[in-house]
């Protein structure tokens, strides 16, 4: 079902235009035109460890040794292990990130990710929203070091 948002990404003309993209078996990854990585989880994905090392590959894949801001949008039945989300918070998994926003679905992911960033403390700026427009402004505090300006953003 989360194959309709791919092609609104490629087809509407409202949509940010794309640059470079990376679709993995459970996950696509855009790189914007405005210097923002857009992460679409699929739907029905529990992420583990491996999914989030995966994840990791594909963005050195956009980015190379590069950072930016990730906005993840998280499907409605997506979930993560405990070993996922301790990964998700280490050195390692956040060398890509300037800052990460997700948007979430539910209350339950509400939950998860609050726990993550209260408990695992990831070592990038993070943050949940409900609408992806929030979390677009949040990431205007970062633009300059994604390399686009704020009326991009």
């Amino acid at each position: 079902m989360y194959y309709a948002g791919f092609l609104r990404c490629i087809f509407d003309p409202l949509y940010p235009q794309v640059s470079n993209s990376v679709l993995l078996a459970h996950t696509k990854l855009t790189l914007r035109a405005d210097g923002v990585v857009e992460i679409v989880c699929g739907d029905e994905v529990h992420y583990k460890r491996t999914h989030v090392e995966e994840l990791n590959s594909g963005l050195e894949q956009l980015l190379g040794n590069s950072k930016a801001c990730l906005l993840v949008l998280v499907g409605k039945h997506t979930s993560i292990s405990k070993d996922g989300r301790e990964y998700s918070a280490t050195p390692e998994a956040t060398r890509f990130s300037i800052a990460e926003a997700y948007v979430l679905q539910n209350m339950a992911q509400r939950i998860v990710g609050n726990f993550y960033i209260r408990m695992d403390k990831p070592p990038v700026p993070t943050r949940m929203f409900s609408h992806t427009n929030e979390a677009e402004k949040w990431f205007k505090k970062f633009y300059g070091t994604t390399g686009a300006g704020p009326e991009e953003l």
